[in-house]
């Protein structure tokens, strides 16, 4: 089964250098958590694929450190970390208090 993506989320830079910050839209469905993989080239997994190799825990409010012009894929997991929804976008981050690119917006695309 294919991924199902979310209508909108966004990443623009943190407050720090090497920060970026999440916004997902709709919110997390009750019961269920997020979990981040942020690399030059991440893949977003199959719909009810485990995600736990690879993958970092996120509460959803906290910035992520990570690195400007690598992508991030963001997955909303159920109880058993199988994935449920998800998303991927360009990590906008701050280096040396300034943002080097821009925010992007991932809408719903399949």
């Amino acid at each position: 089964m294919p991924p199902i993506y979310w209508a909108i989320w966004e990443s623009e830079a943190g407050t720090s250098t090497g920060k970026t910050k999440i916004t997902v839209t709709p919110a997390l469905t009750s019961g269920n958590s997020y979990k981040y993989k942020a690399a030059a080239n991440p893949t977003i997994p199959e719909y009810d694929a485990v995600c736990t190799s690879g993958y970092t825990a996120w509460n959803g409010t906290d910035e992520i450190t990570a690195t400007t012009g690598q992508k991030i894929v963001i997955v909303e997991v159920d109880s058993a970390n199988k994935a449920k929804k998800a998303g991927i976008a360009t990590i906008t981050a701050v280096v040396n208090n300034k943002t080097l690119s821009c925010t992007v917006r991932v809408t719903s695309i399949r």
